[in-house]
């Protein structure tokens, strides 16, 4: 009943850390009014970042101007115009400059792409170009994060609105201007947002964009980089296929907002949000308006949206904004198996999302603090059983293949030959049982092989055999015989029993009987020598 309470309470813990962590799925979006009628600019295919505290929206079709939110006065502020036309981009943050990487300019369907990385400066309101893509992976419609100081870009395409999606991932160091080319995504596509949640980086939604009808082929599929351990893993599709949406991180989630599909007319509305820890999707409240292709960003504790199409394509577009309060939390222990997330990632190398990341019945912090077995390996030692197994079911240990050391491995004796693994002598016998398997071919888990009421033991000890209840073929057992082995009444073994008749005043009776008759034999033959000895001397 321990064990059951044990296994149980990982998953009260796993539920209770999922509800504390995460946004409501009752809390509604609010539209937002500025406080002197100040508004965005309606545009589409724009992008939008938070720069200590202020919120930027940049880009879009045709030649639109930088404009800064501040959330504190609520008041939009326009900054100047663009440098050219550029869309199709995910702007992102270093310091407090705003990087355009992977844009498209001018005209559907055959956009131009855009190799120059044009970078914002939010202090002294100017721009720049600071180097540029490869010429062999420029592409547009690419998403773009940061970490660590570096700009990483995933997907896009090569022809604009008429193809050439890709998989690509990059590394791009601002302060080097050195590129490195990654492992591809599973999956190419353009038109998405890519999000980085703690080491795990999510490509959702998107399509892979052709003609004669761009909005179809959505990617279902979602993309998850764990920069940790520095590869990719598919996990479950995005329910709402769409692309063109708004994605922000929140606490230990994703959020994806809005888009367009080709079995739609208008922009969608529908929200959702993915846990890279689980792997899985839920649905929260959708937009007040519904759009694709605007700006979407988290900041100050909200998931700001704004700007975008209200129809699929690109008419008519729209300047409203509304936010949607998050819940920021994220878990220190998303499993609740006693392990930190941190430490799971960084030192043990375990699935944080996962109380028991090999699937053993033992979750990771008993392997690692209380059985120091591998909670990588279901089967530690190699043996043929899983680590829970031999805890919960046999008390072996899950680190040695031979808990009790006879030369047998626990599977063998537990599942093979129905001996006990704790026990060097199953049946108690004086032989081990790898001697009786081995050796002697006697049973180990029975002391009496050949049933004769002699042990097994016994019978070695005195020469006889094991696998035969008459050993000297004389047509007694060899339990009841006196002589079993022909010669020498057996010697019990230390700590046994000798076995005699369950009749021996019988025998007594009759060994005195023999000896009365052998005596009388004797004194008449003796009289018979004497008379013999009378003739020849007369």
């Amino acid at each position: 009943m321990r064990s059951a309470s044990l296994l149980l309470l990982p998953f009260l813990l796993l539920f209770l850390s999922q509800a504390n962590a995460q946004t409501s799925d009752s809390t509604t979006w609010q539209l937002v009014i500025s406080a002197d009628g100040s508004l965005a600019q309606a545009r589409h295919e724009s992008g939008a970042v938070a720069v200590n505290g202020k919120l930027y929206l940049l880009g879009g079709r045709a030649v639109r101007n930088v404009q800064m939110f501040d959330p504190a006065a609520k008041t939009w502020t326009d900054l100047g115009p663009m440098p050219l036309e550029l869309h199709h981009f995910q702007p992102v943050v270093i310091d407090e400059s705003i990087y355009l990487i992977g844009s498209f300019t001018c005209c559907y369907p055959v956009e131009t792409l855009v190799p120059d990385i044009h970078v914002f400066n939010t202090q002294t309101q100017t721009w720049s170009v600071q180097g540029s893509m490869p010429a062999s992976r420029t592409r547009g419609s690419a998403a773009a994060i940061v970490r660590d100081g570096k700009i990483y870009v995933l997907g896009g395409n090569t022809q604009g609105h008429s193809g050439g999606a890709v998989a690509w991932f990059d590394e791009y160091d601002p302060a080097t201007g050195e590129w490195i080319e990654l492992a591809d995504a599973p999956n190419a596509r353009d038109h998405f947002a890519a999000v980085l949640v703690n080491d795990y980086l999510v490509a959702a939604a998107g399509r892979q964009t052709s003609q004669p009808n761009p909005f179809k082929n959505a990617v279902l599929p979602t993309d998850v980089y764990d920069f940790v351990a520095g590869q990719w893993q598919s996990a479950d599709a995005i329910p709402t296929p769409r692309a063109g949406a708004l994605a922000g991180a929140a606490g230990d989630e994703i959020i994806v907002a809005g888009g367009e599909i080709n079995t739609s007319t208008t922009a969608l509305s529908e929200v959702e949000a993915f846990n890279p820890y689980s792997g899985k999707w839920r649905a929260l409240q959708p937009l007040a308006i519904a759009r694709h292709s605007g700006g979407g960003v988290v900041m100050n504790g909200e998931f700001h949206v704004l700007a975008g199409s209200l129809n699929t394509g690109g008419a008519p577009e729209t300047s409203a904004h509304e936010t949607l309060a998050l819940n920021e939390i994220k878990s220190l222990d998303f499993d609740a198996d006693g392990l930190s997330n941190l430490d799971e990632r960084m030192v043990h190398a375990t699935n944080p999302g996962n109380a028991d990341s090999d699937f053993d019945d033992l979750n990771d912090a008993q392997e690692i603090n209380e059985y120091m077995s591998n909670p990588l390996a279901a089967d530690s030692d190699g043996d043929g059983i899983a680590d829970g197994i031999e805890i919960n079911a046999w008390n072996t240990d899950p680190n040695r293949s031979d808990t009790d050391n006879d030369g047998l491995d626990d599977y063998e004796e537990s599942y093979t030959h129905g001996t006990n693994p704790l026990l060097i002598d199953t049946d108690n016998d004086q032989l081990d049982d790898q001697a009786e398997l081995t050796l002697h071919m006697t049973d180990p888990a029975n002391s009496d092989t050949d049933s004769d009421g002699i042990s097994d033991g016994q019978e070695v000890q005195n020469g006889m055999d094991p696998l035969d209840s008459d050993s000297d073929d004389d047509g007694i057992p060899d339990g009841q015989d006196e002589f079993p082995n022909g010669g020498e009444p057996a010697t019990p073994v230390e700590g046994e029993t000798p076995v005699t008749s369950q009749n021996s005043g019988g025998h007594v009776s009759l060994l005195l009987l023999a000896a009365l008759l052998v005596g009388r034999l004797s004194r008449t033959r003796l009289k018979r020598v004497n008379v013999t000895t009378n003739l020849f001397i007369n």
